[in-house]
C-alpha cells in the first residue's frame, strides 16, 4: 500500500511523520475493509511553509525583526527602515510588524496632512539573508516564472536586480545596448507586470513578499494625464526592485518614477492609506507559495471569475490589413484585393475567397479557433497622425460598399468548417470623438480624437454596446479587446462583468498583463522587440504564477515572427505544453491579385504558412501543471507532488 507522498519529503518532516503513519494506519485500514482507500485532501499552502513555533521562530519587536529557522539559519535580520519617505517632513508614516503563519506582515500607513498631493514612499523590506553567491532563482511577474538573475547580468542597473518588468534592455539596429523603463500609463498596477509581487530563493529556502493595496480604490485624481489622448496616470504603478545590501538584500516596491516624478505614484491631500507587505518564508521548492496570504486577497476582493477556462488549442490569427498598405486606391490597407477596384475606384477585401481557403486549410492543419483582425480594414492616415497604425472601432462594422454583403457569408463558411472565429476589437478601451468632442457618429470612420471610455457616460455606453451587438450578430465567438487598459480600472471590471452577463459564452481575451483583470479575461502575453528581455518567442517556463492567481484561467502567447525560432509548430507545440495558449499569426502574402479565384489559389499556394497543429489541446499540457491529479495520490502538480521537479516535468504519475 502506498502511502501518501506528501509526507514522504514535507517541510517539517517530524512533525507530519506522526500524521503521515496515522493516514497509512486509515488507509490500510480501509483496504482490510475491502474499501477502497481515498486519496487524502491536498494540504493547504500555508502549510508548505516554515511554521512558527516549530521550524521556524519569528521576533518582532517595536521595527525590529528576526527570522531564524530552527538549524539557526537567519532568514531576515531588520532593525528599522520598512519605508524610505520620498518627501520628507510633509506625510506621516508608520509600519507595524504583525506576526503571521509562515512569517509576518508589515502593515504601512500613509497619511498626507497637506493641501497638496505628495509622492508615496517606497516600501523596503530590509535584511533579507539569502545567500548572494551565484545570484537567485528571481520570480519575474511579467514573464510569469522565476529565473535565475546575477548582478552582473543586469547592465546599467548598478545594486539591484529587476523581477518585474518595469526596466528591461533590447539591442538596437547598431548592435548597442539600450536601457529603458517602460511607460506605465498602459501597463496596470505595476507597470505592465502580472502582480505586485516579489519571490526569491537561494537554492535553500525561499522569501517571499507581495504587496496587498485596494488597486481600484487609491486614486489620484490630480494626476497629470497622458498626452493629447488624456488617458488618465491617476492609478498606481508600483514597481518591484531587489537589492543587494552589504550582507543581505532588500526587497522594495516602489510608486516613483525618476524621469518625472510628477507622474509617480501620489497621495491625495487629506488622505490616509494603508498598505499590507506580507513576508512569507519556504524551503526553496515551495517559492510560489509564499505568495498564498496575496492569492487569498485577490480572491476576497474580486471574487467572481469570469475568465474563460485554458484552452491549449492553437488560434490562428488573420491580418486583414496593414498599415503600410493603404494607399489611394486602397485606403482600408487591405492585403488581399482585386486588381480592379469598386464603383468608388477602391480596392477591396475578397473576403468570401479568402474563408472558401482558409475553411479548407485550417481544419486540414489541425486549427479549430481563428482571430480574425481587421475584418473592417484599418486607416489611411499619415504616419504622424494620432491613429497610424491603429486598428478601428468599428472592428466588426461599416465595411465597405463592395464587400458588406459579402461577410455574413463568408463568416457562416468558417462556421460550417467547425471553425470559431474571435473579432480583434480596435482600441476597445477608448471611445472616438467628432472634431467637436461628441462621441462619434457610427458610420464615420476617422476620428477627430479620443478618450477612455467612461462606462458612466450613457452616450458612450450606447456607443460601446452598440459595437459589442455587431459582433455579437456576427455570431462571434469571443473578443480580443485591444488597448483595454487605457479605462479607468473601477470601469474596466464593470463593463468586463456586463459584457459577460449580456453574453455568458463569449471569451474574452484582453491586452493586458495583470492579475486582476484576469479574474475576467484571458491575457495576451505579446512578443516585444528581438533580443529584449521580454521576448515572448523566448518563453521558457510554464506560467506558474498566473495559474496559482488565477487557476485554470487561459494565458494566450503571440508568436508574430519566426526568424528565431526554427520549426514553428514544435515550438507551438512546447508552449502548449507549459499550458500557454499558442496565438500564431503568420505574414501570409499580399498584392493585387486578377480575380476571386486568383486570391483563393494563392493562399492555397501559401499552405507551408500554416503551420500543422494537429493534436495540440488540454491533453499534452505537462503532467506537472496539468491541474490534475494524475497519479490519485491526493496531491496535484507542481510544486505539491514530490515526483515534480517543476512544473515543465511529466513526473506526476510515472
Amino acid at each position: 500500500m502506498k502511502v501518501k507522498k506528501a509526507f514522504r519529503e514535507p517541510p517539517g518532516k517530524a512533525r507530519l511523520l506522526a500524521i503521515g503513519l496515522v493516514l497509512a494506519a486509515l488507509i490500510l485500514t480501509a483496504g482490510c475493509n475491502g474499501e477502497p482507500a481515498a486519496a487524502p485532501a491536498q494540504p493547504e499552502d500555508a502549510s508548505y511553509l516554515y511554521q512558527n513555533g516549530a521550524d521556524l521562530q519569528v521576533t518582532l519587536a517595536g521595527q525590529a525583526a528576526r527570522v531564524q529557522r530552527s538549524d539557526g539559519k537567519v532568514l531576515l535580520a531588520a532593525a528599522g527602515g520598512w519605508y524610505r519617505d520620498l518627501s520628507g517632513d510633509a506625510l506621516r508614516t508608520n509600519a507595524e510588524l504583525r506576526p503571521a503563519r509562515g512569517g509576518f506582515d508589515v502593515v504601512y500607513t500613509v497619511a498626507n496632512p497637506t493641501d497638496e498631493r505628495q509622492p508615496l514612499p517606497n516600501l523596503e523590506i530590509p535584511g533579507v539573508g539569502l545567500t548572494a553567491n551565484g545570484g537567485l532563482d528571481l520570480l519575474n511577474p511579467y514573464k510569469l516564472y522565476a529565473e535565475h538573475r546575477r548582478l552582473a547580468d543586469e547592465i546599467g542597473h548598478d545594486d539591484y536586480l529587476i523581477p518585474a518588468a518595469g526596466f528591461f534592455h533590447y539591442t538596437n539596429g547598431n548592435g548597442q545596448t539600450v536601457h529603458y523603463e517602460s511607460d506605465p500609463s498602459y501597463g496596470g498596477q505595476t507597470n505592465g507586470a502580472y502582480a505586485p509581487v516579489i519571490a526569491a530563493a537561494d537554492g535553500d529556502f525561499a522569501v517571499g513578499a507581495a504587496l496587498e493595496y485596494p488597486f481600484v480604490d487609491y486614486r489620484d485624481p490630480d494626476a497629470p494625464t497622458l498626452g493629447k489622448r488624456h488617458i488618465p496616470r491617476d492609478r498606481l504603478y508600483p514597481r518591484s526592485r531587489v537589492y543587494r545590501d552589504a550582507d543581505s538584500w532588500r526587497y522594495v516596491f516602489t510608486f516613483a518614477n525618476n524621469d518625472d516624478p510628477a507622474r509617480g505614484g501620489h497621495i491625495p491631500p487629506g488622505q490616509t492609506w494603508t498598505f499590507t507587505v506580507t513576508l512569507r518564508f519556504a524551503p526553496a521548492r515551495y517559492w510560489l507559495l509564499t505568495l498564498y496570504p496575496y492569492k487569498q486577497y485577490l480572491a476576497r476582493l474580486y471574487p467572481q471569475r469570469y475568465a474563460p477556462a485554458r484552452d491549449v488549442s492553437p488560434v490562428f490569427w488573420l491580418a486583414l490589413a496593414y498599415p503600410g498598405n493603404t494607399d489611394a486606391q486602397n485606403p482600408r490597407g487591405w492585403s488581399w484585393y482585386y486588381n480592379k477596384g469598386d464603383a468608388e475606384g477602391h480596392r477591396y477585401l475578397p473576403v468570401d475567397e479568402i474563408t472558401r481557403a482558409l475553411a479548407e486549410l485550417l481544419p486540414e492543419r489541425g486549427y479549430r479557433r481563428i482571430l480574425i483582425h481587421s475584418l473592417s480594414g484599418t486607416y489611411d492616415v499619415p504616419r504622424d497622425h494620432f491613429m497610424f497604425a491603429e486598428i478601428p472601432y468599428q472592428y466588426a462594422s461599416n465595411f465597405e460598399t463592395a464587400m458588406a454583403n459579402q461577410v455574413p457569408g463568408a463568416l457562416a463558411r468558417l462556421r460550417n468548417a467547425g471553425l470559431e472565429y474571435y473579432f480583434w476589437w480596435g482600441i476597445a478601451g477608448m471611445i472616438p470623438l467628432d472634431s467637436a468632442g461628441a462621441v462619434l457618429d457610427r458610420q464615420t470612420w476617422l476620428p477627430a480624437r479620443d478618450k477612455p471610455f467612461d462606462l458612466n457616460n450613457p452616450e458612450e455606453h450606447a456607443y460601446a454596446l452598440a459595437h459589442l451587438q455587431d459582433g455579437l450578430d456576427l455570431h462571434a465567438a469571443g473578443l480580443a479587446l485591444d488597448a483595454y487598459a487605457r479605462m479607468e480600472p473601477a470601469g474596466a471590471l464593470a463593463w468586463l462583468d456586463e459584457i459577460r452577463e449580456r453574453a455568458p459564452n463569449l471569451r474574452l481575451a484582453a491586452e493586458l498583463q495583470q492579475d486582476v483583470y484576469h479574474t475576467r479575461a484571458a491575457i495576451i502575453v505579446q512578443r516585444y522587440s528581438k533580443g529584449s528581455d521580454l521576448d515572448r518567442n523566448r518563453i521558457s517556463s510554464p506560467p506558474v504564477l498566473a495559474q496559482y492567481l488565477n487557476p485554470g484561467a487561459e494565458v494566450e502567447a503571440l508568436l508574430s515572427r519566426y526568424g528565431d525560432l526554427g520549426d514553428v509548430a514544435a515550438h507551438m507545440r512546447q508552449l502548449a505544453r507549459m499550458g500557454y495558449t499558442p496565438l500564431v499569426r503568420p505574414l501570409l502574402f499580399s498584392g493585387h491579385y486578377i480575380d476571386q479565384n486568383d486570391v483563393y489559389q494563392r493562399i492555397l499556394e501559401q499552405s507551408d504558412k500554416f503551420f500543422d497543429v494537429r493534436g495540440i489541446d488540454n491533453g499534452v499540457i505537462y503532467s506537472c501543471f496539468n491541474g490534475r491529479d494524475d497519479d490519485g495520490d491526493g496531491l496535484t502538480d507542481w510544486p505539491y507532488d514530490p515526483d515534480c521537479p517543476d512544473a515543465a516535468s511529466d513526473g506526476e504519475g510515472r
